[in-house]
């Protein structure tokens, strides 16, 4: 057992910022999963992430909060800055939010730029205080609370507006409501986020929060499964762990990488969460063409 015990403190030493920086993504594709869970596309979550990054910074470098109200004074800022972008946004719908929601980002980036207390341009340092089991305590809560909501009346109601809106709202659901609070959520998720990367990095600057960051939160998405809870977390992993696994390839490391996402994209169009149902329809036809030629060779 102290064998056993050795191999996984020696494994986990050598992969621990994968490990976390895993954990870290899949949160953050929660907070854009929210947003396409009502039809939304939005790529704000950088923004949301940085505003709880910043908050974290602030009271971990001038106060006394302790971590747990960091967490919560940083998701409950950028949901709040999140649930305030979504009231002009609300008619905007497809790549008219997305553009506006990079915008939004741009001008989050400029102001920590050029704010003084969060240290400009040269970013500010931060004690450490998250850990492993933290993350994954959050993102089994989160994964939990979020497929309970998929089967439940409010999960159905923005299934229903991500369907046809209008539709939506001619049975009697406030449409409008459910769009704010999916806003909302999205940034309580990415400010939660943005708490546990600041006090994991020790260090954050405004160039961590750009509009790439949410193209890779979208990405995580897409390839998990962007219809269930599930999918967002298995996309983050496996893209955020695929450069590691390929490590070896060296220099054909990023062909391999491209390949596997676009042969995931091609062949799961409903994302990774495809896969046990596409192995098993695989499985079946296996079965019923096996029968067919013993009848035939009978």
């Amino acid at each position: 057992m102290g064998g056993l015990g050795d191999a996984i403190n020696t494994w986990y030493a050598s992969n621990n910022n994968l490990i976390n920086d895993s954990g870290l993504n899949a949160i953050l594709a929660l907070s854009v999963y929210v947003m396409l869970a009502c039809g939304l596309l939005s790529l704000a979550s950088p923004a949301y992430m940085a505003i709880g990054a910043y908050i974290a910074a602030l009271l971990s470098n001038n106060t006394g909060v302790p971590f747990p109200a960091q967490m919560a004074a940083g998701a409950l800022l950028a949901g709040g800055v999140a649930f305030v972008l979504g009231l002009p946004l609300l008619r905007l719908r497809g790549v008219y939010l997305a553009i506006c929601t990079v915008g939004f980002v741009a001008i989050v980036q400029i102001f920590f730029n050029t704010w003084t207390p969060g240290g400009g341009g040269n970013g500010i340092s931060i004690p450490a205080a998250t850990t492993t089991w933290q993350i994954y305590l959050i993102l089994v809560f989160l994964c939990f609370l979020l497929w309970r909501l998929e089967g439940s009346a409010l999960g159905r109601s923005l299934s229903a507006i991500r369907l046809d809106e209008e539709a939506a709202r001619s049975l009697g659901i406030d449409t409008i409501a459910f769009k704010l609070g999916a806003f909302a959520l999205s940034g309580v998720l990415a400010g939660l986020m943005g708490v546990l990367y600041a006090r994991l990095h020790y260090y954050i600057d405004p160039n961590t929060f750009g509009f790439d960051t949410g193209l890779a939160a979208l990405t995580y998405v897409v390839v998990g499964g962007s219809l269930t809870t599930i999918g967002s977390p298995l996309g983050a992993i496996l893209i955020t762990a695929l450069p590691e696994w390929l490590r070896g390839l060296n220099d054909y490391r990023t062909v391999v990488n491209g390949l596997i996402l676009l042969g995931v994209i091609l062949f799961l169009p409903g994302g990774l969460v495809e896969l046990p149902r596409r192995l098993q329809s695989l499985a079946r036809e296996g079965v019923r063409r096996l029968g067919l030629a013993r009848k035939d060779g009978g």
